[in-house]
């Protein structure tokens, strides 16, 4: 094993060679390298054999004429170690972070460490540091050739029972121990026979999908060889063709070269008529050139005309609009005058058998928003409830109102809860497409026939301008019921207005100013 070294202080190429002997570095090197690896560094260091290409050598035999050299020369030596150290850079550095004392308790646990990782990388790792003195790395290293021996030992053991066991087997002369080894090899035997099975399966498989390929890539050459063929006649015939207009054009040089003498003075007298053509063309041209900046000059006149035309033609058309304007305002204040006139006459037209007369008021909500929106105004509830009674008695009084998810309803239907209106409310639906519908027509018409006949009214009066309740009117007629009803002008249905006994145009006398 060699003799235990220990040094005090000593440089680190005299502790490398005192620590370990080249032979020693062999199975090191190998493994840190490979031969390529170990090849592309010889190389670059100039080692040569000569007569000999280095990748016929062995990794061994590479790897033991560079440490030949390295213990010759300190310079190899010093790249041998530098090479070492960049292969095991990862080892040095955790070899460094360990503190020294882990480092002797590693010691004894050679087999672990053996068995955990590659040996090379912490055995250099070991050798590098400088708190590992040459007699403790020694006895590692003795430690782990011991181990080596005894794995050796029991490789051999198990190599003469294998030896052993043939021999049995060959005899017929088996134990119960040996029989179910060989019970244990048959079944294994059986199932790795399923998998080459299996697998020669996939490759067969394989095999056939790759002769289709191959079918398939033939199918394509022949195409492609039949098309080269193809491109080549075309190519032959496109050559033909530039061989003839080739002679077609030697044919026509030469042609231009045999033209006589007269046919070229009969050229330039035609070239000088031409070219005393194109003078009294440009001369022709200059004179349009003329007239067309004159015509440019009228055409800039004409349309600063036009121009400050249409300017008065916006202004008139904005002045009728304004006085169209006026006059539908103008309209609009006649109509509404005429009807608090009509309003007034109805007042004063109530004849004494209509006193006294059960009333029943009902009001679509929904139609006085419609109709405000358009004035522009609010309506005073308490003024047009006075004016639907005038001097009858009033037994009922009902307001209908549409309610949306996303407005409070409550200030509204405390303003009429306070005027004396019983409020029946219901929501907007809003349909897939994003719009609203809803409204209480038919509500409406069935509570008029059911409390006209519950409280024996003599008189409806209906507060909405909608067409649809002109049957619900001629019912009421039907059943000797006075049937009225009022709206304003602008948006009420013309049957409606003939059909009710009395219809009472609205206008500012029930508005809010």
């Amino acid at each position: 094993m060699g003799a235990v070294f220990k040094i005090l202080t000593v440089t680190p190429f005299e502790k490398i060679k005192i620590c370990i002997k080249p032979q020693e570095l062999v199975p090191l090197i190998c493994e840190s390298f490979s031969q390529k690896e170990l090849i592309r560094i010889l190389t670059s260091d100039g080692f040569v054999y000569p007569g000999i290409r280095m990748e016929s050598l062995r990794c061994e035999e590479l790897a033991a004429g560079w440490i030949e050299d390295s213990w010759k020369d300190e310079g190899i030596l010093g790249r041998l170690v530098k090479a070492l150290d960049k292969a095991h850079e990862e080892d040095l550095r955790q070899m460094r972070s360990v503190p020294l004392e882990e480092i002797g308790r590693m010691m004894g646990s050679v087999e672990e460490i053996w068995q955990q990782r590659r040996m090379g990388g912490f055995l250099w790792a070991l050798l590098r540091d400088e708190r590992v003195d040459a007699e403790m790395f020694r006895w590692f290293l003795e430690s782990f050739y011991c181990l080596l021996d005894k794995q050796d030992a029991k490789l051999r053991k198990r190599e003469h029972s294998s030896a052993r066991f043939e021999e049995h087997l060959w005899n017929g002369r088996l134990t119960k121990k040996e029989t179910e080894k060989v019970r244990e090899m048959l079944s294994r035997l059986v199932m790795e026979n399923q998998e080459i099975q299996k697998t020669f399966n996939r490759e067969l498989k394989d095999k056939a999908k790759v002769y289709e390929k191959l079918e398939d890539f033939k199918k394509k050459t022949q195409d492609g060889e039949r098309q080269a063929g193809l491109l080549r006649n075309e190519l032959a015939a496109l050559r033909n063709e530039s061989e003839r207009k080739d002679a077609l054009i030697r044919e026509l040089e030469h042609t231009s070269k045999t033209i006589s003498r007269d046919q070229e003075n009969m050229l330039r007298q035609r070239v000088h008529d031409l070219e005393r053509d194109e003078r009294k063309m440009q001369h022709e041209i200059s004179e349009l050139n003329e007239e067309l900046a004159a015509l440019r000059d009228e055409m800039r006149t004409k349309d600063s005309l036009g121009r400050e035309l249409q300017g008065r033609l916006q202004e008139a058309l904005s002045q009728k609009e304004r006085l169209e304007g006026e006059m539908k305002r103008l309209a609009m204040k006649i109509n509404i005058r005429n009807e608090a006139a009509s309003v007034a006459t109805r007042k004063a037209a109530v004849t004494l058998k209509d006193k006294g007369r059960r009333l029943g008021v009902f009001v679509d909500t929904r139609y006085l928003r419609q109709a405000c929106r358009l004035l522009q105004k609010k309506v005073d509830f308490q003024k047009l409830l006075d004016l639907a009674v005038v001097d009858r008695r009033l037994v009922k009084v009902a307001a209908y109102v549409m309610t949306a998810p996303e407005v409070d309803p409550g200030g509204f239907l405390k303003m009429l809860e306070k005027e004396g209106f019983q409020t029946r409310c219901r929501s907007f639906q809003r349909l897939a497409d994003g719009s609203v519908h809803g409204d209480w027509r038919a509500g409406i018409a069935v509570d008029v026939i059911n409390l006209s006949e519950k409280l024996n009214l003599d008189v409806i009066h209906l507060v909405s301008g909608d067409g649809d309740f002109t049957d619900l009117i001629r019912f009421l007629q039907a059943k000797g019921i006075r049937a009225e009803a009022s709206g304003f002008s602008m948006n009420s249905a013309t049957e409606l207005v003939q059909a009710a006994d009395e219809f009472v145009f609205l206008g500012e006398e029930v508005l809010k100013s």
